[in-house]
């Protein structure tokens, strides 16, 4: 039997580890672009494999298989199976510049869904864990989902991800005629430190379209542990899908 208590303190050490060699690196080196992707939309940066490296090397010795937005030969993973989901650095552009908050990522999957979810705001220094069976936590103690029922009250965060058709007049539109029925939109260029102010009550759903699983993964498993709901589109692990993640008292389901 896997020893899920062991796993999850296995991954929090190793997030937290990660993020002390982050901050004892050099920003400048580590933000330096690398890559520029999908029509120049997406950045690569040195902090995005000097992460993955820690954490590839310390997942290692769990003998799981790890699905790394880095590695493109891991993205064909059967869902089916036990799995790390990682995303070294998610909001790298925001880290580049400094501009907004920015997560180290790592979830544990199984049979195409949640276990739990670890990951670091770099930002704020904080640390945030949880899943389905596992109550949320950040460094301070538990988290929990807003009370908020009313759409024309409620805040919604969302985003274009880079393989979004932003030039598409007819999507953007029908994409704002869901978001705008919520009383607030806010978009940070970051999914996942998206998913964590739902999972702590400061917002209270997350909508987006065109993300990918390793964005989504481990901020998913800490909203299903702090009492909220989440609904996923998916085909396969590396193509685009739609995520909708609520406190569970919005009215607001997948469109």
């Amino acid at each position: 039997m896997t020893d899920l208590h062991a796993l999850l303190e296995t991954a929090k050490q190793l997030v937290r580890d990660a993020a002390k060699a982050l901050d004892a690196a050099d920003h400048a080196t580590l933000g330096s672009v690398t890559d520029r992707l999908i029509g120049e939309r997406e950045v690569k940066l040195v902090a995005d494999k000097f992460l993955e490296k820690h954490l590839l090397d310390g997942l290692a010795a769990t003998g799981i298989p790890v699905l790394s937005e880095e590695t493109e030969d891991s993205h064909h993973q059967s869902p089916d199976s036990l799995l790390w989901i990682i995303d070294p650095l998610d909001g790298s552009y925001n880290f580049s510049r400094r501009l907004g908050p920015s997560m180290i990522c790592v979830a544990l999957w199984q049979n195409g869904a949640p276990v739990f979810g670890v990951l670091y705001d770099l930002s704020a220094k904080r640390l945030y864990w949880g899943g389905r069976d596992i109550p949320s936590h950040d460094d301070n103690g538990p988290i929990a989902v807003s009370a908020e029922s009313l759409l024309s009250r409620a805040t919604v965060c969302t985003g274009f991800p880079s393989r979004f058709p932003a030039k598409d007049t007819a999507a953007i539109g029908e994409y704002m005629s869901h978001i705008l029925v919520f009383g607030k939109v806010r978009m940070i260029g970051s999914a996942a430190a998206s998913l964590m102010l739902v999972a702590r009550g400061a917002a209270d759903t997350y909508f987006e379209r065109q993300i990918m699983i390793w964005d989504v993964a481990a901020g998913l498993a800490v909203i299903e542990g702090a009492g909220g709901t989440v609904s996923l589109k998916m085909t396969h692990f590396h193509e685009p899908c739609s995520v909708v993640a609520t406190n569970g008292r919005v009215p607001f389901s997948m469109p």
